[in-house]
């Protein structure tokens, strides 16, 4: 009989759990690299087969603002009320911090470009060294066949 009640208090805990996710707007996927754990196991915990560990509650509470109490025994309000004013805090610091990756991304891949772009000119530059060289040679050749060919000859 308390199997039972372990077994109902696991489905229940997973049906609080996937009402947590699909309040924050997360797929399982997202949810589930989020949390640190696979698919296959939020799936499990969702449907009542498995439980959860302490840190993996407790990261719920951090990171979701999740009330830990509710999770467990569906008493009490969804979220911690000394995190529900930061909710839009933490989701705009979020978006502000996906834009700097963005940023730092673009921005080595600029420097990449650059460094690729500072290696064909060099290697241009070199190309155009030496071409002026074998010009100059020419020209210096032909320099000496015109005096040759204005001096008086003998």
């Amino acid at each position: 009989m308390s199997r039972k009640k372990s077994t109902n208090s696991k489905v229940n805990f997973g049906e609080r759990l996937k009402k947590l996710r699909t309040t924050k707007g997360l797929k399982q996927k997202e949810f589930a690299e989020l949390l640190g754990i696979t698919v296959s196991y939020l799936s499990q915990i969702e449907n009542g087969e498995k439980g959860m560990g302490l840190d993996t509650l407790i990261l719920l509470s951090g990171k979701f603002g999740a009330n830990i109490n509710w999770l467990l025994t569906g008493e009490g309000p969804m979220f911690r009320e000394d995190t529900e004013g930061h909710q839009d805090r933490i989701k705009q610091l979020e978006r502000e911090n996906k834009i700097l990756k963005d940023m730092i991304k673009k921005m080595e891949e600029s420097e990449q470009k650059d460094v690729a772009i500072n290696q064909i000119i060099e290697a241009k530059i070199r190309e155009l060294e030496a071409e002026n060289r074998n010009l100059s040679a020419e020209l210096e050749s032909l320099k000496h066949i015109i005096i040759d060919l204005k001096s008086p000859s003998k």
